[in-house]
Protein backbone atom coordinates (compact mmCIF):
# COMPACT_ATOMS: atom_id res chain seq x y z
CA UNK A 1 0.00 0.00 0.00
CA UNK A 2 1.37 3.44 -0.88
CA UNK A 3 2.17 6.11 1.69
CA UNK A 4 -0.84 8.37 0.74
CA UNK A 5 -3.14 5.42 1.15
CA UNK A 6 -1.70 4.76 4.59
CA UNK A 7 -2.32 8.37 5.55
CA UNK A 8 -5.91 8.12 4.36
CA UNK A 9 -6.31 4.90 6.27
CA UNK A 10 -5.07 6.55 9.51
CA UNK A 11 -7.82 9.16 9.43
CA UNK A 12 -7.81 12.75 10.64
CA UNK A 13 -7.74 11.84 14.33
CA UNK A 14 -4.60 9.75 13.98
CA UNK A 15 -2.91 12.41 11.85
CA UNK A 16 -3.80 15.14 14.40
CA UNK A 17 -2.61 12.97 17.29
CA UNK A 18 0.74 12.15 15.65
CA UNK A 19 1.41 15.76 14.62
CA UNK A 20 0.43 17.08 18.04
CA UNK A 21 2.63 14.48 19.70
CA UNK A 22 5.66 15.60 17.67
CA UNK A 23 5.10 19.26 18.37
CA UNK A 24 4.45 18.50 22.03
CA UNK A 25 7.67 16.50 22.42
CA UNK A 26 9.73 19.29 20.86
CA UNK A 27 8.04 21.98 22.96
CA UNK A 28 8.54 19.93 26.12
CA UNK A 29 12.26 19.66 25.39
CA UNK A 30 12.37 23.38 24.57
CA UNK A 31 10.55 24.29 27.79
CA UNK A 32 12.85 22.12 29.88
CA UNK A 33 16.02 23.46 28.23
CA UNK A 34 14.90 27.11 28.49
CA UNK A 35 13.93 26.65 32.14
CA UNK A 36 17.26 25.12 33.06
CA UNK A 37 19.15 27.86 31.17
CA UNK A 38 17.10 30.58 32.89
CA UNK A 39 17.74 29.07 36.33
CA UNK A 40 21.49 28.77 35.65
CA UNK A 41 21.60 32.39 34.45
CA UNK A 42 19.57 33.80 37.33
CA UNK A 43 22.61 34.97 39.32
CA UNK A 44 22.69 38.45 37.72
CA UNK A 45 19.13 39.06 38.92
CA UNK A 46 19.72 37.68 42.40
CA UNK A 47 18.87 41.05 43.96
CA UNK A 48 16.39 42.28 41.38
CA UNK A 49 13.53 43.09 43.74
CA UNK A 50 12.64 39.40 44.16
CA UNK A 51 12.66 39.00 40.35
CA UNK A 52 15.02 36.04 40.72
CA UNK A 53 12.48 34.28 42.94
CA UNK A 54 9.81 34.99 40.34
CA UNK A 55 11.84 33.63 37.43
CA UNK A 56 13.15 30.58 39.25
CA UNK A 57 9.67 29.81 40.62
CA UNK A 58 8.13 30.01 37.16
CA UNK A 59 10.84 27.78 35.70
CA UNK A 60 10.40 25.17 38.45
CA UNK A 61 6.64 25.07 37.77
CA UNK A 62 7.33 24.73 34.05
CA UNK A 63 9.64 21.78 34.70
CA UNK A 64 6.94 20.13 36.82
CA UNK A 65 4.38 20.63 34.05
CA UNK A 66 6.78 19.17 31.51
CA UNK A 67 7.29 16.15 33.77
CA UNK A 68 3.52 15.62 34.11
CA UNK A 69 3.03 16.03 30.36
CA UNK A 70 5.85 13.56 29.63
CA UNK A 71 4.42 11.00 32.03
CA UNK A 72 0.89 11.37 30.61
CA UNK A 73 2.11 11.25 27.02
CA UNK A 74 4.26 8.22 27.74
CA UNK A 75 1.36 6.39 29.33
CA UNK A 76 -0.91 7.16 26.35
CA UNK A 77 1.78 5.99 23.91
CA UNK A 78 2.30 2.76 25.88
CA UNK A 79 -1.44 2.12 25.98
CA UNK A 80 -1.70 2.68 22.22
CA UNK A 81 1.14 0.29 21.48
CA UNK A 82 -0.41 -2.32 23.77
CA UNK A 83 -3.83 -1.71 22.14
CA UNK A 84 -5.36 -0.98 25.50
CA UNK A 85 -8.55 1.02 25.66
CA UNK A 86 -8.30 4.56 27.12
CA UNK A 87 -11.24 6.32 28.71
CA UNK A 88 -10.88 9.51 26.67
CA UNK A 89 -13.88 11.16 28.34
CA UNK A 90 -12.52 10.77 31.86
CA UNK A 91 -8.95 11.60 30.85
CA UNK A 92 -10.06 14.61 28.79
CA UNK A 93 -12.21 16.01 31.62
CA UNK A 94 -9.45 15.62 34.21
CA UNK A 95 -6.72 16.98 31.98
CA UNK A 96 -8.94 19.82 30.72
CA UNK A 97 -9.61 20.94 34.30
CA UNK A 98 -5.87 21.06 35.01
CA UNK A 99 -5.17 22.69 31.64
CA UNK A 100 -7.52 25.56 32.50
CA UNK A 101 -5.58 26.40 35.66
CA UNK A 102 -2.24 26.00 33.87
CA UNK A 103 -3.34 28.48 31.19
CA UNK A 104 -4.45 31.00 33.81
CA UNK A 105 -1.15 30.61 35.69
CA UNK A 106 0.82 31.07 32.45
CA UNK A 107 -0.99 34.31 31.62
CA UNK A 108 -0.39 35.60 35.17
CA UNK A 109 3.30 34.63 35.02
CA UNK A 110 3.86 36.35 31.67
CA UNK A 111 2.06 39.48 32.91
CA UNK A 112 4.29 39.60 36.02
CA UNK A 113 7.47 39.17 33.98
CA UNK A 114 6.29 41.92 31.63
CA UNK A 115 5.57 44.31 34.52
CA UNK A 116 9.15 43.89 35.81
CA UNK A 117 10.75 44.21 32.42
CA UNK A 118 12.43 47.60 33.15
CA UNK A 119 14.33 46.04 36.04
CA UNK A 120 15.02 42.78 34.27
CA UNK A 121 16.18 44.59 31.16
CA UNK A 122 18.82 46.40 33.17
CA UNK A 123 20.03 43.36 35.10
CA UNK A 124 19.45 40.34 32.92
CA UNK A 125 22.87 39.54 31.50
CA UNK A 126 21.96 35.97 30.53
CA UNK A 127 18.47 36.72 29.14
CA UNK A 128 16.80 34.82 31.98
CA UNK A 129 13.54 36.73 31.52
CA UNK A 130 13.40 35.96 27.80
CA UNK A 131 14.25 32.31 28.34
CA UNK A 132 11.58 32.09 31.05
CA UNK A 133 9.04 33.50 28.60
CA UNK A 134 10.07 30.91 26.00
CA UNK A 135 9.77 28.18 28.64
CA UNK A 136 6.23 29.25 29.60
CA UNK A 137 5.03 29.52 26.00
CA UNK A 138 6.66 26.21 25.06
CA UNK A 139 5.11 24.47 28.05
CA UNK A 140 1.65 25.77 27.18
CA UNK A 141 2.04 24.63 23.57
CA UNK A 142 3.17 21.21 24.85
CA UNK A 143 0.15 20.96 27.17
CA UNK A 144 -2.15 22.03 24.33
CA UNK A 145 -0.68 19.33 22.09
CA UNK A 146 -1.14 16.79 24.88
CA UNK A 147 -4.78 17.90 25.14
CA UNK A 148 -5.16 17.26 21.40
CA UNK A 149 -3.59 13.81 21.79
CA UNK A 150 -5.92 12.98 24.69
CA UNK A 151 -8.97 13.92 22.61
CA UNK A 152 -7.87 12.17 19.38
CA UNK A 153 -5.98 9.09 20.50
CA UNK A 154 -7.15 5.85 18.88
CA UNK A 155 -5.92 2.44 19.97
CA UNK A 156 -7.32 0.71 16.83
CA UNK A 157 -4.26 1.42 14.70
CA UNK A 158 -2.30 -1.17 12.73
CA UNK A 159 1.43 -1.68 13.13
CA UNK A 160 2.07 -0.01 9.78
CA UNK A 161 -0.10 2.87 10.86
CA UNK A 162 1.88 3.28 14.05
CA UNK A 163 5.12 3.42 12.03
CA UNK A 164 3.62 6.15 9.88
CA UNK A 165 2.45 8.03 12.95
CA UNK A 166 5.99 7.78 14.43
CA UNK A 167 7.42 9.26 11.22
CA UNK A 168 4.93 12.13 11.32
CA UNK A 169 5.67 12.70 15.01
CA UNK A 170 9.41 12.86 14.30
CA UNK A 171 8.92 15.32 11.44
CA UNK A 172 6.74 17.61 13.50
CA UNK A 173 9.22 17.44 16.38
CA UNK A 174 12.14 18.35 14.08
CA UNK A 175 10.37 21.37 12.57
CA UNK A 176 9.27 22.60 16.00
CA UNK A 177 12.77 22.15 17.46
CA UNK A 178 14.28 24.27 14.70
CA UNK A 179 11.74 27.05 15.30
CA UNK A 180 12.32 26.97 19.07
CA UNK A 181 16.10 27.05 18.62
CA UNK A 182 15.87 30.09 16.34
CA UNK A 183 13.68 31.89 18.90
CA UNK A 184 16.06 31.03 21.78
CA UNK A 185 19.12 32.23 19.82
CA UNK A 186 17.33 35.49 18.97
CA UNK A 187 16.47 36.12 22.63
CA UNK A 188 19.85 35.10 24.03
CA UNK A 189 21.77 37.14 21.46
CA UNK A 190 19.74 40.32 21.86
CA UNK A 191 21.93 43.34 22.66
CA UNK A 192 19.11 45.79 23.33
CA UNK A 193 19.46 45.51 27.11
CA UNK A 194 21.16 47.97 29.44
CA UNK A 195 23.27 44.99 30.46
CA UNK A 196 25.43 45.68 27.39
CA UNK A 197 27.40 47.99 29.72
CA UNK A 198 29.99 50.62 28.84
CA UNK A 199 32.57 50.74 26.08
CA UNK A 200 35.44 49.03 27.88
CA UNK A 201 39.17 49.75 27.78
CA UNK A 202 42.20 47.51 28.17
CA UNK A 203 43.74 47.09 31.61
CA UNK A 204 46.79 49.27 32.23
CA UNK A 205 49.13 49.97 35.10
CA UNK A 206 47.98 52.64 37.54
CA UNK A 207 50.08 55.81 37.10
CA UNK A 208 52.14 56.94 40.10
CA UNK A 209 50.82 59.74 42.30
CA UNK A 210 51.85 63.18 41.05
CA UNK A 211 54.50 65.02 43.07
CA UNK A 212 54.79 68.31 41.14
CA UNK A 213 52.68 70.86 39.29
CA UNK A 214 55.33 72.31 37.01
CA UNK A 215 54.23 71.02 33.59
CA UNK A 216 50.89 71.15 31.78
CA UNK A 217 50.21 67.55 30.71
CA UNK A 218 46.86 68.14 28.98
CA UNK A 219 44.06 70.62 28.63
CA UNK A 220 40.47 70.31 27.36
CA UNK A 221 36.95 71.59 27.93
CA UNK A 222 34.10 69.42 29.22
CA UNK A 223 30.83 69.24 27.32
CA UNK A 224 28.67 69.10 30.47
CA UNK A 225 29.10 72.26 32.53
CA UNK A 226 27.51 70.66 35.61
CA UNK A 227 29.63 67.47 35.59
CA UNK A 228 31.71 66.42 38.60
CA UNK A 229 35.34 65.35 38.43
CA UNK A 230 36.97 62.74 40.66
CA UNK A 231 40.12 60.62 40.73
CA UNK A 232 39.52 57.00 39.76
CA UNK A 233 41.21 54.12 38.01
CA UNK A 234 44.15 55.05 35.81
CA UNK A 235 43.33 58.76 35.94
CA UNK A 236 40.05 60.48 36.64
CA UNK A 237 36.39 60.35 35.70
CA UNK A 238 34.03 63.10 34.60
CA UNK A 239 30.58 62.38 35.97
CA UNK A 240 27.82 64.03 33.96
CA UNK A 241 25.07 62.88 31.61
CA UNK A 242 27.69 60.41 30.42
CA UNK A 243 30.44 58.88 32.55
CA UNK A 244 33.85 59.17 30.92
CA UNK A 245 37.16 57.90 32.27
CA UNK A 246 40.34 59.71 31.23
CA UNK A 247 43.99 58.72 31.33
CA UNK A 248 45.78 60.60 34.11
CA UNK A 249 48.96 61.06 32.07
CA UNK A 250 47.66 62.02 28.62
CA UNK A 251 44.10 63.21 29.37
CA UNK A 252 42.74 60.97 26.62
CA UNK A 253 39.39 59.19 27.10
CA UNK A 254 39.69 55.55 28.15
CA UNK A 255 36.08 54.34 28.47
CA UNK A 256 32.61 55.81 28.42
CA UNK A 257 29.18 54.77 29.66
CA UNK A 258 25.81 56.34 28.93
CA UNK A 259 23.34 54.99 31.54
CA UNK A 260 19.95 54.29 30.01
CA UNK A 261 18.26 54.57 33.40
CA UNK A 262 17.72 57.21 36.05
CA UNK A 263 20.94 58.04 37.93
CA UNK A 264 20.75 59.47 41.46
CA UNK A 265 24.44 59.63 42.24
CA UNK A 266 27.82 58.48 40.91
CA UNK A 267 30.40 57.64 43.57
CA UNK A 268 34.08 56.88 42.82
CA UNK A 269 35.34 54.39 45.41
CA UNK A 270 38.58 52.59 46.18
CA UNK A 271 41.90 53.39 44.55
CA UNK A 272 44.40 51.95 42.12
CA UNK A 273 43.63 48.47 40.84
CA UNK A 274 40.54 48.20 43.06
CA UNK A 275 39.00 51.52 42.08
CA UNK A 276 35.28 51.37 41.28
CA UNK A 277 32.72 53.78 39.87
CA UNK A 278 29.45 53.09 41.69
CA UNK A 279 26.28 54.28 39.93
CA UNK A 280 23.34 54.56 42.32
CA UNK A 281 20.18 54.64 40.21
CA UNK A 282 16.78 53.16 39.57
CA UNK A 283 15.68 50.60 38.69
CA UNK A 284 19.29 49.45 38.77
CA UNK A 285 22.58 50.35 40.42
CA UNK A 286 25.90 49.28 38.95
CA UNK A 287 29.56 48.99 39.83
CA UNK A 288 32.10 49.61 37.05
CA UNK A 289 35.80 48.83 37.27
CA UNK A 290 37.61 52.18 37.40
CA UNK A 291 40.40 51.10 35.05
CA UNK A 292 38.61 49.12 32.34
CA UNK A 293 34.95 50.16 32.75
CA UNK A 294 33.99 46.48 33.02
CA UNK A 295 30.68 45.84 34.78
CA UNK A 296 31.46 44.27 38.15
CA UNK A 297 27.89 43.93 39.44
CA UNK A 298 24.30 45.07 38.99
CA UNK A 299 21.61 45.25 41.62
CA UNK A 300 18.09 46.56 42.07
CA UNK A 301 18.19 46.27 45.86
CA UNK A 302 20.50 49.22 46.60
CA UNK A 303 18.28 52.09 47.79
CA UNK A 304 19.02 55.79 47.61
CA UNK A 305 18.65 58.05 50.64
CA UNK A 306 17.79 57.05 54.20
CA UNK A 307 19.55 53.75 54.76
CA UNK A 308 20.56 53.86 51.12
CA UNK A 309 23.71 55.17 49.51
CA UNK A 310 24.31 58.44 47.78
CA UNK A 311 25.49 61.97 48.49
CA UNK A 312 29.00 60.80 47.48
CA UNK A 313 29.30 58.12 50.17
CA UNK A 314 28.93 54.36 50.29
CA UNK A 315 27.92 54.49 53.95
CA UNK A 316 24.18 54.23 54.54
CA UNK A 317 22.96 55.64 57.86
CA UNK A 318 19.62 55.39 59.65
CA UNK A 319 19.54 58.18 62.23
CA UNK A 320 16.11 57.30 63.68
CA UNK A 321 16.81 53.64 64.38
CA UNK A 322 20.61 53.95 64.63
CA UNK A 323 22.18 51.64 62.11
CA UNK A 324 25.13 51.70 59.71
CA UNK A 325 25.44 49.81 56.46
CA UNK A 326 28.51 49.96 54.19
CA UNK A 327 28.47 48.87 50.56
CA UNK A 328 31.23 46.63 49.21
CA UNK A 329 31.97 48.56 46.03
CA UNK A 330 33.66 45.61 44.28
CA UNK A 331 30.80 43.13 44.72
CA UNK A 332 27.67 45.20 45.39
CA UNK A 333 27.17 43.29 48.64
CA UNK A 334 27.17 44.57 52.21
CA UNK A 335 30.57 44.89 53.89
CA UNK A 336 29.32 46.24 57.24
CA UNK A 337 25.85 46.13 58.79
CA UNK A 338 25.74 47.25 62.42
CA UNK A 339 22.95 48.30 64.76
CA UNK A 340 23.87 50.94 67.33
CA UNK A 341 22.43 52.02 70.67
CA UNK A 342 23.21 55.72 70.31
CA UNK A 343 22.95 58.48 67.68
CA UNK A 344 25.29 57.97 64.76
CA UNK A 345 28.38 60.20 64.56
CA UNK A 346 30.87 59.00 61.96
CA UNK A 347 33.27 59.85 59.19
CA UNK A 348 34.68 57.75 56.35
CA UNK A 349 37.32 57.85 53.65
CA UNK A 350 38.28 55.32 50.96
CA UNK A 351 39.46 52.69 53.46
CA UNK A 352 38.17 53.43 56.96
CA UNK A 353 35.01 54.23 58.88
CA UNK A 354 35.49 56.03 62.20
CA UNK A 355 32.61 56.46 64.65
CA UNK A 356 32.10 57.46 68.26
CA UNK A 357 31.54 54.57 70.65
CA UNK A 358 28.15 54.45 72.35
CA UNK A 359 29.22 53.48 75.83
CA UNK A 360 32.24 55.79 76.26
CA UNK A 361 32.71 59.26 74.67
CA UNK A 362 36.48 58.88 74.99
CA UNK A 363 36.54 55.84 72.70
CA UNK A 364 36.41 55.64 68.91
CA UNK A 365 35.71 52.60 66.74
CA UNK A 366 37.85 52.29 63.59
CA UNK A 367 36.47 49.79 61.07
CA UNK A 368 37.96 48.89 57.66
CA UNK A 369 35.43 49.47 54.88
CA UNK A 370 36.17 46.04 53.45
CA UNK A 371 34.47 44.45 56.46
CA UNK A 372 37.62 43.52 58.42
CA UNK A 373 37.90 43.49 62.19
CA UNK A 374 37.21 46.82 63.89
CA UNK A 375 39.61 48.36 66.38
CA UNK A 376 39.00 50.59 69.39
CA UNK A 377 40.98 53.78 70.04
CA UNK A 378 40.88 55.40 73.48
CA UNK A 379 41.59 59.13 73.34
CA UNK A 380 44.08 60.64 75.74
CA UNK A 381 41.29 62.64 77.34
CA UNK A 382 37.54 62.81 77.09
CA UNK A 383 36.32 65.74 74.92
CA UNK A 384 34.81 68.53 77.01
CA UNK A 385 31.73 68.76 74.77
CA UNK A 386 29.64 66.38 72.71
CA UNK A 387 31.24 64.99 69.56
CA UNK A 388 29.40 66.72 66.72
CA UNK A 389 31.21 65.57 63.59
CA UNK A 390 34.06 63.32 62.47
CA UNK A 391 35.81 64.58 59.33
CA UNK A 392 37.97 62.60 56.91
CA UNK A 393 41.00 64.73 56.00
CA UNK A 394 42.84 62.41 53.62
CA UNK A 395 45.95 60.30 54.11
CA UNK A 396 44.03 58.25 56.73
CA UNK A 397 43.76 61.24 59.10
CA UNK A 398 40.44 62.11 60.76
CA UNK A 399 39.33 65.10 62.83
CA UNK A 400 36.99 64.50 65.77
CA UNK A 401 35.20 67.80 66.40
CA UNK A 402 33.52 68.44 69.74
CA UNK A 403 31.66 71.58 70.80
CA UNK A 404 33.66 74.05 72.88
CA UNK A 405 33.21 77.46 74.44
CA UNK A 406 32.82 80.88 72.80
CA UNK A 407 32.10 79.46 69.35
CA UNK A 408 35.27 77.37 69.39
CA UNK A 409 35.64 73.64 68.83
CA UNK A 410 37.83 71.09 70.50
CA UNK A 411 39.53 69.13 67.71
CA UNK A 412 41.27 65.78 68.04
CA UNK A 413 43.32 64.46 65.09
CA UNK A 414 43.72 60.69 64.80
CA UNK A 415 45.62 58.43 62.41
CA UNK A 416 43.24 55.62 61.41
CA UNK A 417 46.02 53.46 59.94
CA UNK A 418 48.12 53.53 63.10
CA UNK A 419 45.11 53.76 65.45
CA UNK A 420 46.62 56.60 67.51
CA UNK A 421 45.80 60.17 68.50
CA UNK A 422 48.38 62.58 67.06
CA UNK A 423 47.13 66.07 67.98
CA UNK A 424 44.56 67.98 70.01
CA UNK A 425 43.76 71.71 69.86
CA UNK A 426 41.00 74.30 70.12
CA UNK A 427 40.07 76.51 67.19
CA UNK A 428 37.27 78.41 65.52
CA UNK A 429 38.46 77.03 62.19
CA UNK A 430 37.73 73.45 61.15
CA UNK A 431 40.20 71.07 59.43
CA UNK A 432 39.62 70.36 55.74
CA UNK A 433 42.56 68.48 54.18
CA UNK A 434 45.77 66.83 55.42
CA UNK A 435 49.12 66.24 53.75
CA UNK A 436 51.07 63.00 54.05
CA UNK A 437 53.40 64.60 56.61
CA UNK A 438 50.57 65.74 58.90
CA UNK A 439 50.04 69.36 57.80
CA UNK A 440 46.34 70.27 57.89
CA UNK A 441 44.64 73.13 56.05
CA UNK A 442 41.95 74.90 58.10
CA UNK A 443 38.82 76.21 56.42
CA UNK A 444 37.83 79.81 55.59
CA UNK A 445 40.54 81.77 57.35
CA UNK A 446 40.58 85.51 57.96
CA UNK A 447 40.66 87.83 54.97
CA UNK A 448 43.90 87.27 53.06
CA UNK A 449 45.25 84.75 55.59
CA UNK A 450 45.40 80.97 55.20
CA UNK A 451 45.75 78.94 58.42
CA UNK A 452 47.34 75.53 58.86
CA UNK A 453 47.90 73.09 61.69
CA UNK A 454 51.23 71.28 62.01
CA UNK A 455 50.48 68.06 63.88
CA UNK A 456 54.20 67.34 64.37
CA UNK A 457 55.01 70.56 66.19
CA UNK A 458 51.41 70.91 67.42
CA UNK A 459 51.14 74.55 66.47
CA UNK A 460 48.85 76.61 64.23
CA UNK A 461 50.42 78.58 61.40
CA UNK A 462 48.94 81.61 59.65
CA UNK A 463 50.26 82.65 56.23
CA UNK A 464 49.28 85.95 54.62
CA UNK A 465 48.53 85.04 51.04
CA UNK A 466 46.79 88.22 49.84
CA UNK A 467 45.74 91.56 51.20
CA UNK A 468 41.99 91.47 50.68
CA UNK A 469 41.01 88.12 49.12
CA UNK A 470 39.01 85.42 50.88
CA UNK A 471 40.82 82.20 50.02
CA UNK A 472 38.62 79.15 49.41
CA UNK A 473 40.69 76.45 51.10
CA UNK A 474 38.17 73.72 50.21
CA UNK A 475 39.12 74.19 46.53
CA UNK A 476 42.84 73.65 47.13
CA UNK A 477 45.08 70.57 47.28
CA UNK A 478 48.32 69.47 48.90
CA UNK A 479 51.39 69.11 46.69
CA UNK A 480 53.76 67.39 49.07
CA UNK A 481 54.07 69.82 52.00
CA UNK A 482 52.90 72.79 49.94
CA UNK A 483 49.30 73.84 49.44
CA UNK A 484 48.07 74.92 45.98
CA UNK A 485 45.06 77.20 45.89
CA UNK A 486 43.35 79.51 43.41
CA UNK A 487 43.32 83.25 44.05
CA UNK A 488 42.31 86.10 41.73
CA UNK A 489 42.00 83.77 38.72
CA UNK A 490 45.48 82.29 39.10
CA UNK A 491 47.15 79.54 41.12
CA UNK A 492 49.44 80.16 44.07
CA UNK A 493 51.42 77.68 46.13
CA UNK A 494 51.77 78.20 49.89
CA UNK A 495 54.58 76.68 51.99
CA UNK A 496 53.21 76.68 55.59
CA UNK A 497 56.49 75.82 57.33
CA UNK A 498 58.45 78.52 55.49
CA UNK A 499 55.44 80.88 55.46
CA UNK A 500 56.04 81.72 51.79
CA UNK A 501 53.63 82.25 48.90
CA UNK A 502 54.60 81.77 45.24
CA UNK A 503 53.83 84.42 42.61
CA UNK A 504 50.48 83.98 40.84
CA UNK A 505 50.63 81.46 38.01
CA UNK A 506 48.00 81.62 35.23
CA UNK A 507 46.77 78.11 34.49
CA UNK A 508 43.51 78.60 32.61
CA UNK A 509 43.30 79.80 29.02
CA UNK A 510 41.23 82.74 30.24
CA UNK A 511 43.37 85.51 31.60
CA UNK A 512 43.50 86.19 35.35
CA UNK A 513 41.68 89.46 34.66
CA UNK A 514 38.58 87.37 33.92
CA UNK A 515 39.07 85.87 37.39
CA UNK A 516 37.94 82.32 36.67
CA UNK A 517 37.29 80.17 39.73
CA UNK A 518 39.90 77.46 40.23
CA UNK A 519 39.38 74.13 41.97
CA UNK A 520 42.53 72.07 42.40
CA UNK A 521 42.46 68.37 43.29
CA UNK A 522 44.87 65.45 43.30
CA UNK A 523 44.14 62.96 40.55
CA UNK A 524 45.82 59.71 39.56
CA UNK A 525 48.87 60.58 37.51
CA UNK A 526 48.25 64.35 37.50
CA UNK A 527 46.89 67.19 39.55
CA UNK A 528 43.62 68.45 38.08
CA UNK A 529 42.71 72.11 37.88
CA UNK A 530 39.10 72.94 37.07
CA UNK A 531 38.57 76.43 35.70
CA UNK A 532 35.04 77.88 35.93
CA UNK A 533 33.67 81.10 34.57
CA UNK A 534 31.01 81.02 37.28
CA UNK A 535 32.04 81.35 40.91
CA UNK A 536 29.52 78.71 41.98
CA UNK A 537 31.23 76.01 39.90
CA UNK A 538 29.00 76.15 36.82
CA UNK A 539 29.32 77.62 33.36
CA UNK A 540 32.09 76.91 30.85
CA UNK A 541 34.66 74.55 32.31
CA UNK A 542 38.23 73.76 31.41
CA UNK A 543 40.26 70.86 32.82
CA UNK A 544 44.02 71.22 33.06
CA UNK A 545 46.37 68.40 34.09
CA UNK A 546 49.58 69.37 35.87
CA UNK A 547 52.59 67.15 36.60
Amino acid sequence: MTAPAQVRQLGPRAIAASSAAGIGVACSVSAAAASIAAIRGSDPVASADAADVLLVGICVVVLCCVAVAAATGGWISWSTVRARRIDRAMLGATFGFLYFFAAAAAVAALAEVSSRQPTLGALDVHASAGLTTIAVVSAMVALTCLMVVVCTVDHHVTRAGRRRMSAMTSGAALVTTVCAAVAAIAVGGSDGRVAAGPVEAAAVAVPPDPVAIDTVAFRFETADDSAQVAASGAGFVVLGDEITSYDGITGRPRWTFDPQFRVHDVIPAGSGDTSTVVIVGSPVSMGLDGITGRVLWRSASIPYGGMGYGASTLVGVDYFDPRIRVLDHRTGGTAIDANLTCPVVLGSDATHLVRAACDDPSRLVIAPLDGGDARTLRLTARPHGDVGTIRALGNSLFAVVASGEARTSEIVIIDADAGVEIDRFTSRLLPTAASASGLIALDESALGIVSFRDTRSRRTIGVRADEDTQVSVQKGAWVGDRFAVGMRGAMRVIDPRRRTVSPPRPVCTRTPDDEPTLRIRRGTGSFLVECFTDGDGYGDRELVGLR
